[in-house]
């Protein structure tokens, strides 16, 4: 969706180079886009360098939210900042502990995972805490060893109770979002 470059493929490479855009419904990273059309990339999960045609370089909905990473949970989110560069990159991009609540540096295997929408369900995520310090079950959901809950957007929401969520008093309008994603 959206590539509003044109032929302009100069234009192109000064706004995708060295960021992560989705090619193919991967999470790639952009070397760079060249004159004929074409782009060379490194597909983060792969591990390999490509050439593809440019215009199937995706950045216009890079959905962040929480993902699992050697059994911890990060929260990565665009910062809110004005640049010239499109994609995913160090200077417009925070990674977040939420075991910890510290910025980590840029690493793009933890932004490529957040674009992927690879979650265990909520049961398993409750399974897997015992040996994982923390356990994401959707961009928006995550669980701690401390048996906190957590919202992508709204920080501790509640805690584990008999093996059931259960909402601080102040959190209940997140209810109907919590209830859907146990479906999924």
């Amino acid at each position: 969706m959206g590539w509003s470059y044109g032929e302009d493929w100069e234009y192109a490479n000064y706004r995708l180079s060295d960021s992560i855009v989705i090619a193919n419904n991967s999470p790639v990273f952009v070397l760079q886009v060249r004159m004929d059309g074409t782009a060379t990339i490194l597909d983060l999960e792969k591990g390999e360098e490509a050439i593809i045609p440019a215009n199937l370089l995706e950045f216009d909905n890079l959905c962040t939210g929480f993902c699992n990473n050697n059994g911890r949970v990060y929260s990565v989110m665009r910062k809110p900042v004005r640049r010239w560069k499109q994609g995913l990159r160090g200077d417009n991009t925070l990674i977040t502990s939420i075991e910890v609540g510290r910025v980590v540096p840029f690493n793009s295997r933890i932004v490529a995972k957040s674009l992927l929408s690879d979650y265990p369900t909520f049961k398993e995520a409750l399974e897997c805490l015992g040996k994982k310090r923390s356990v994401a079950w959707g961009k928006e959901w995550a669980l701690t060893g401390d048996g906190k809950v957590h919202n992508f957007l709204s920080g501790i929401v509640g805690e584990i109770v008999d093996g059931a969520v259960k909402l601080l008093p102040n959190k209940q309008y997140l209810k109907e979002d919590l209830e859907e994603s146990y479906a999924n």
